[in-house]
């Protein structure tokens, strides 16, 4: 089987990176993910797939393990260690939920680079962090179920309406219940501890089409509670300031969140949008810190000769043997 493999180490391996056809395939799919929640907002009716379904089936079902993984009695504010059986149970599971996910055969590359992906995802079980690194490996999972046809260009609104904030749910509940320390200093920034690609949709719901229905909503709006529970449920870019926010209490919102507080200055919901996405390709594809952990496979190519040699991620080397251990078990022999 083909696992997908580290390729980035060094400024001139991100260099490569950033003049290859898959870092243009990357932010193409951004692009068009953004682009397919214009002037939607998150209860619109959009057409849901059978992969979808199920994609969202499991995000569901990712979300159910957090109860039944409590967090430890331990005395430290951050990384509870319960966070490490949650995700050793991604990394069990991940191939064979990656193949009922595709409909698939367990046997086949698909399911083993999906679930590399995933198991990536949702932060690392060594450090019990998370990121925007690990909010981009969830971006190269879809762009992989798109490259082997799983995903459709017709399910991108149901990706962006649909998927990703079930993703972020997820995500959630993980940094609630097990205190996930935020990789790197200051996320994205400031903008965010954890994540940045929800902000980007949020602002992309009210700046398309007269902003859904919330057209007379201004990006000034979104860090007053009122208009939060107004139209969080409805809106990503309120939801995702409300949960700033609450995290983040006990100073001024423009103490606590500078960048946050300035895109929230922004003039129309338009700006807000490209400055987010400038800010996805400058501080998350564009950061060597960020991209070294990016992984390529079949599906998402590595066009370049990279400084050292390709190494699976930590998650996905526990992965693999995980996979390995369960053909032998069944005693069949996936392919290689």
């Amino acid at each position: 089987m083909e696992l997908p493999l580290r390729h980035i180490f060094s400024p001139a391996d991100l260099r490569s990176f950033q003049s290859s056809p898959v870092y243009t395939d990357v932010l193409s799919f951004l692009g068009s993910l953004n682009a397919a929640v214009a002037g939607k907002a998150l209860d619109a009716e959009v057409p849901e797939s059978p992969f979808c379904g199920r994609l969202l089936a499991l995000l569901r079902m990712l979300e159910g393990w957090v109860a039944e993984y409590p967090p430890l009695k331990q005395p430290m504010r951050f990384g509870n260690k319960a966070f490490r059986d949650w995700h050793a149970r991604l990394v069990r599971e991940g191939v064979a939920q990656c193949a009922a996910l595709l409909a698939a055969p367990a046997g086949g590359a698909a399911p083993l680079q999906l679930a590399s992906y995933l198991a990536d995802a949702f932060g690392n079980p060594t450090r019990i962090d998370y990121g925007t690194g690990h909010e981009a490996s969830f971006l190269f999972f879809l762009c992989a179920a798109g490259a082997c046809g799983a995903l459709a260009p017709t399910d991108l609104p149901c990706a962006g309406l649909r998927v990703f904030p079930a993703y972020v749910r997820v995500c959630r509940a993980l940094q609630r219940a097990y205190g996930l320390e935020p990789a790197g200093s200051h996320g994205v920034w400031s903008l965010d501890d954890y994540h940045i690609i929800p902000f980007l949709l949020g602002a992309s719901q009210l700046a398309g089409a007269g902003g859904g229905g919330g057209g007379e909503l201004r990006p000034c709006d979104a860090p007053r509670p009122d208009a939060q529970a107004a139209h969080g449920a409805r809106y990503l870019f309120f939801d995702c300031v409300r949960a700033v926010m609450e995290v983040k209490r006990g100073a001024p919102f423009a103490e606590t969140s500078p960048l946050l507080a300035q895109l929230c200055d922004m003039p129309s919901w338009a700006k807000a949008n490209e400055a987010v996405a400038r800010m996805f390709k400058a501080e998350v594809v564009g950061k060597l810190p960020v991209a070294q952990h990016f992984l390529f496979c079949s599906l998402l190519p590595a066009a370049w000769q990279s400084s050292r040699e390709p190494v699976p991620s930590d998650a996905g080397a526990a992965l693999l043997a995980a996979q390995a251990v369960a053909e032998a078990g069944s005693g069949g022999g996936g392919e290689t």
